[in-house]
């Protein structure tokens, strides 16, 4: 089951020319996976989490994959298995009350409500996951300093991934918290997206264009340079946004979180912006008075990645934040993108995706008697092990 031409070492994320190469030919997240969003994860969260890096090198030496990874403190309630806050501080973003007893030291990727990640994403090229997860496991079963690791993962890998785990002797079970994040395969011109979706849908979208355009609101797509020149703009929005409220107005919405542009969320993706290694991508609703609304991605190896959008709350009313992620979409497809990753789990954005990925959660145990004791616990409360 374990190839032995492959091997897993565990090190800080220092800058490594090797993984950037790696990350040229990134398949799956170019953006999430790449060095340059886990440095500036590191740079910016270190304070909440201890950030390292998996390794796999092959038999002549060559790096094959890195997997970001942290180990974070939490007090846990009796499901173990979190919902959103999977780095230490991100349960002050959650609308919902759940009683949190138990002591947990957790493994899991680099993952943050902030960040606006939360995938299990790496840098893997070509390397096959049967071929990854072996070593990797086996590595993390001899790691310190851990009680759960918690993985949120493609659907189609957990069955490998838990019998990986549970050969090296580690506990493993299915989570409760299952994902589909929206992407589109095969990006397309906004008007034939628009004009498969229904009557009802077709109107709507004409009425909001059609109200922008009479509002005197312009759209644009800015990218490079003249993108993160305009991140301060964007954080003036962020402070205008209905999220810029926390916690008791996403409460008061319905929500069941909410994460204000500001602090550790505001100085981490103004990095992204202006490392030179990404190329950050803003489309932009304006009005005499200064943004409106705006959706923040970025594009690397034909994929582009959503990450925010934010709008003011008259905006949101008028359809702005939709309409700018058309203006995102066309400017895709104009600029030959092979993929649209949404990054998201909300349904509004459905209506422009072709497709979607099942995500579940990996929950194993470190071997010992409080690990013993969480794996009892685990099929007590009827997780699937």
């Amino acid at each position: 089951m374990i190839p032995t031409a492959i091997t897993a070492e565990l090190s800080p994320l220092w800058p490594d020319p090797e993984w950037e190469e790696l990350a040229k030919a990134e398949p799956n997240y170019p953006l999430l996976g790449h060095p340059a969003f886990s440095q500036a994860f590191a740079a910016h969260f270190d304070d909440r989490a201890r950030i390292f890096a998996a390794r796999l090198r092959d038999g002549a030496g060559t790096l094959r994959a890195v997997q970001p990874l942290m180990i974070s403190r939490h007090l846990r309630h009796p499901g173990l298995v979190p919902r959103y806050d999977y780095l230490s501080g991100d349960a002050a973003f959650l609308t919902e009350k759940r009683s949190r007893v138990i002591p947990l030291r957790q493994l899991s990727p680099v993952l943050g409500l902030e960040c606006g990640n939360l995938r299990m994403a790496g840098c893997r090229g070509d390397l096959a996951k049967e071929i990854f997860w072996p070593p990797l496991t086996l590595r993390l079963r001899r790691l310190r300093g851990w009680d759960i690791g918690i993985f949120p993962i493609e659907a189609g890998e957990f069955e490998l991934a838990a019998a990986s785990f549970r050969h090296a002797g580690c506990p493993a079970f299915r989570g409760r918290t299952d994902r589909a994040y929206l992407m589109r395969e095969k990006p397309r011109p906004i008007a034939e997206i628009v004009a498969t979706q229904s009557k009802k849908f077709r109107q709507n979208i004409r009425r909001a264009s059609s109200e922008a355009e009479s509002s005197g609101i312009r759209f644009d797509v800015l990218d490079g340079h003249a993108a993160s020149d305009l991140m301060p703009a964007f954080a003036a929005l962020g402070a205008a946004s209905w999220k810029a409220g926390g916690r008791l107005v996403a409460e008061a919405r319905g929500q069941a979180l909410s994460v204000p542009y500001q602090g550790q969320q505001r100085e981490f993706f103004e990095t992204l912006a202006r490392d030179p290694r990404l190329r950050p991508v803003m489309s932009v609703a304006r009005g005499d008075d200064g943004l409106h609304a705006a959706c923040l991605g970025f594009f690397g190896a034909g994929c582009l990645t959503t990450m925010i959008t934010l709008h003011r709350p008259s905006s949101g009313k008028a359809g702005h934040g939709r309409l700018v992620l058309h203006e995102l979409i066309d400017w895709a497809w104009r600029n030959g993108a092979s993929r649209i990753d949404f990054n998201t789990t909300a349904e509004w954005p459905r209506p422009y995706a072709d497709q979607s990925r099942d995500d579940l959660h990996l929950v194993v145990m470190r071997p010992g008697i409080y690990g013993g004791a969480l794996a009892l616990l685990a099929r007590l409360r009827g997780q699937d092990g």
